[in-house]
């Protein structure tokens, strides 16, 4: 069996469509009496839009000068739907500020709104980045190219936003995946550090399927 290829879309993208999926229905649920679950739910939008902002910098940084290098002309679309889909995170920001200082239905109603929009032109960017960027580098560079640009772009993210990602992937992801996504995070880690990950990571992860168990855990 060949050895399976870097992908940079497969499970950060799992993860960020579970997370979306999931504001859009706590959203068209939101009742406007309910002062607790709106600030329950911009609190974890604005975390999502830190996680998508912070995603499409490293894309700018670490990938598309592979993609223009690759497939100019889908590096050109890349770049004309980031600026749009910035234009839908302002929008849905705006929202969400209108409807933490007004709480009237009509408020809460244009949340659900702005982020079904944001929703709905974030998916096209993620399909084409799928079908069309990533075949165009895996057939244009190596794979210790690719590994290692992966790598670089791990070792920029802020553990925050790792951690973000992490929690978002996770319940997305297959066991097998989940399991090599661990192994691959726990073989650049210290103890403390995985020890630090594990319990930010709750009951998200099963305690087998860390690939290094103390007796604590084994317990």
């Amino acid at each position: 069996m060949a050895a399976s290829r870097t992908d940079f879309y497969l499970l950060v993208h799992k993860g960020q469509r579970h997370a979306l999926f999931e504001l859009s229905g706590r959203a068209g649920q939101l009742d406007s009496r309910e002062d607790a679950a709106r600030v329950d739910l911009v609190r974890d939008i604005d975390a999502l839009i830190a996680a998508l902002l912070d995603h499409a910098d490293k894309e700018d940084e670490f990938l598309q000068p592979l993609i223009r290098e690759s497939a100019p002309e889908i590096a050109k679309r890349l770049e004309n739907e980031h600026s749009a889909v910035e234009a839908k995170v302002a929008a849905l920001q705006n929202a969400t500020a209108i409807a933490l200082l007004e709480k009237a239905p009509e408020y809460d109603l244009a949340v659900y709104r702005a982020l079904a929009r944001f929703v709905a032109a974030y998916l096209s960017h993620l399909d084409l980045e799928e079908v069309g960027a990533m075949p165009a580098l895996l057939e244009t560079f190596d794979e210790m190219t690719l590994s290692g640009i992966q790598r670089r772009i791990v070792a920029a993210t802020a553990p925050s936003i790792l951690r973000y990602n992490l929690k978002a992937m996770l319940p997305a992801a297959t066991a097998l995946e989940r399991t090599e996504v661990l192994a691959s995070l726990c073989a650049r880690l210290g103890a403390a550090e995985i020890a630090e990950l594990r319990a930010s990571l709750g009951g998200l992860v099963p305690a087998l399927d860390w690939p290094i168990q103390d007796s604590a855990t084994a317990a």
